[in-house]
């Protein structure tokens, strides 16, 4: 069923067409499922094999099977800012950030300690559903491992793994209000403890427990800071010399095309095709050099009018309210990945020469500025009810005959 209210149903397709699921379904297993099914229909052909397997996990609504949720239920217990910080501090000691990284407070989250005992148990529960469809995914490309061993295929595939964006942080129950709730009653969807996450359960971990899985970064999906653009990418398998090695390359999903040409030998696209316009990661993956972006290489990033742009170390950034202030910020991202010393005022020449960078990246991709005061959860909002305005109309319509039939019939039996 859909998610969201501006879709009439949950479209799946294979080779094209509109795709009927079974009845006994969760996402992460189909989907490894079908990838196997290809990759055998190929299998023995003389040919490479090429597979993209697009999860939806951890896409709301978050769900997975109860035996994975048991796994984490009591990990979660003492709340997102707690967790924020047991996250920081593994970070650190991971090497994945340096310690001079500072953990800063998004001003979404809100005060654990303030929550009913009701609430925060909700809470925690929805983050051990989080963790559980992690888990679950996780299992499901190891089976997916597992049958390229077996097949004899694992020591010459190439594995690439990376997500899309930062943790969700959006509660449309928080931001929407009766008529959500009267919507996910319709599609069947419920919020019921007992069986939170389980098939017909709709579960979102709101901001607090966003902003933590986020952690030591600041912000998550939607924004341009580093808790909605870092997200992990870990390339194993044939070609990647020295493996377990953390890189600080910076990199860009149109690295992704450029760097598999290169790794398959694959020629690139002819000039009637779109040319890939990212930096092959080989010289990384071969560990011959630390990075495939020069001092004076500028990457930009926009999405409904929070904006960024990347150049050697530094990182120029606006996000929009309600978590952002709607200015320009520079940041050190290398010595500062939690975005916590703003540079704009100390170094404007840098300041001025990202700026117009950035303008420059605009004015190459089309990028449209939004109007004051854009909100864009409001925009889809809106976008949801100009999408289906015929059906909403009738529905509006529907209600308004019965309850003036109603109060009329009524009218009449008091006289009567």
């Amino acid at each position: 069923r859909p998610y969201l209210p501006m879709y009439r149903t949950a479209q799946w397709y294979k080779d094209g067409q509109p795709h009927q699921l079974p009845n006994e379904f969760y996402s992460s297993e189909y989907i490894v499922d079908q990838a196997i099914a290809q990759i055998d229909s190929q299998h023995g052909d003389g040919q490479p094999f090429f597979s993209y397997v697009a999860f939806q996990a951890v896409h709301i609504p978050v769900q997975v099977p109860a035996a994975y949720r048991a796994m984490y239920e009591s990990h979660y217990q003492q709340g997102w800012s707690a967790l924020r910080e047991q996250r920081y501090r593994a970070a650190v000691a991971a090497g994945l950030v340096p310690p001079s990284t500072a953990l800063t407070a998004m001003n979404s989250t809100a005060d654990w300690t303030a929550l009913s005992n009701a609430q925060q148990r909700d809470w925690a529960r929805r983050m051990a559903v989080y963790a559980g469809m992690v888990q679950a995914m996780d299992h499901h490309i190891g089976r997916l491992v597992e049958h390229l061993k077996a097949l004899g295929e694992y020591d010459n595939t190439v594995f690439v793994f990376m997500s899309d964006n930062g943790p969700e942080p959006a509660d449309p129950v928080a931001r929407f209000g009766l008529p959500f709730v009267l919507w996910m009653k319709a599609m069947g969807f419920n919020t019921d403890y007992g069986t939170l996450g389980e098939r017909d359960s709709y579960v979102v971990i709101g901001p607090g427990f966003a902003s933590a899985a986020a952690s030591p970064l600041s912000y998550y999906k939607y924004y341009a800071g580093e808790g909605g653009l870092r997200v992990p990418m870990i390339i194993a398998g044939a070609g990647v010399a020295a493996p377990g090695r953390q890189s600080p390359a910076l990199t860009h999903v149109t690295d992704i095309v450029p760097t598999l040409l290169d790794l398959s030998g694959a020629a690139p696209p002819g000039d009637d095709y779109y040319q890939p316009t990212g930096k092959s990661l080989l010289p990384v993956l071969a560990d011959q050099r630390e990075r495939v972006r020069g001092e004076d290489d500028a990457l930009g990033y926009e999405l409904g009018g929070n904006a960024a742009l990347f150049k050697g170390d530094y990182k120029l950034v606006k996000n929009l309210p309600p978590a952002g202030d709607g200015r320009w910020h520079l940041y050190n991202i290398v010595s500062d990945p939690g975005e916590s010393r703003d540079l704009s005022e100390s170094m404007p020449e840098r300041l001025a020469t990202m700026l117009a960078d950035y303008e420059d990246y605009a004015r190459r991709n089309g990028v449209l500025a939004v109007p004051d005061g854009y909100d864009q959860l409001q925009q889809v909002s809106w976008n949801s009810i100009m999408a289906r305005k015929t059906e909403w109309l009738s529905a509006g319509l529907l209600l308004f005959v019965l309850v003036y039939g109603g109060l009329l019939w009524r009218r009449k039996r008091l006289r009567g």
